[in-house]
């Protein structure tokens, strides 16, 4: 890493916007960190730093550009939960049916694990825009958004998930195999809540396939 790289790595993860300002070219927006695989915008996004992260889109940094871990600044953006984040990016072309190219997990699963219905919410306004999107798209593992909801306890997000017409069938699996580690009582009254939930969308949807 040159020492002038160096000093423009340093100005974003330290959130310095007037230093970055004046670094920051068509060349080096899209510098990717050697040590952590992290591109300036994927550092700016994963450490919330909202200005710093509008600066690097308007000086031309790769919106999808993927990490070394397969995510994109919009897997970063909902995992840490800053919903004001996610709305920047999609509004810069940010793609809400991203998919993580190791574990196939699009950003909607990842707010069903971490149990923000807002973000789910921002998410599904652009996913029901674009071409061939679904809301039960599996990861590697087979799992829906709505099958990760269910095993992580997150009652609200279920609730959410199922109003969106997420498929509910294999979900009950889910949460049942989450309420065997249930540690709590509150845990355990989560799951209950999520199998009542699940159970009368399934009959629902059972009797319209009738």
């Amino acid at each position: 890493m040159s020492a002038k790289l160096r000093a423009l790595h340093y100005a974003v993860v330290t959130n310095n916007i007037d230093e970055a300002r004046i670094a920051l070219n068509v060349n080096n927006v899209n510098y990717i960190d050697p040590l952590e695989g992290l591109s300036l915008l994927a550092w700016s996004v994963t450490l919330g730093y909202y200005n710093m992260t509008e600066l690097l889109i308007q000086k031309g940094a790769v919106i999808s550009l993927c990490d070394r871990n397969g995510f994109q600044p919009i897997h970063r953006a909902v995992w840490t939960g800053t919903v004001e984040m996610v709305k920047l990016l999609l509004a810069h072309g940010a793609d809400a049916n991203a998919l993580n190219r190791r574990n196939l997990r699009t950003p909607l699963s990842l707010a069903a694990i971490r149990g923000s219905v807002e973000i789910a919410v921002l998410l599904e306004g652009h996913i029901s825009r674009a071409e061939a999107s679904d809301v039960d798209a599996r990861d590697v593992h087979g799992r829906s958004a709505l099958d990760i909801a269910a095993a992580s306890g997150s009652h609200h997000m279920v609730a959410h998930l199922l109003a969106s017409g997420a498929d509910a069938y294999f979900s009950r699996v889910c949460a049942n195999e989450g309420a065997e580690s249930a540690r709590t009582w509150a845990d355990r009254r989560s799951y209950d809540e999520i199998n009542r939930l699940l159970c009368q969308s399934w009959a629902e949807q059972s009797q319209v396939t009738m």
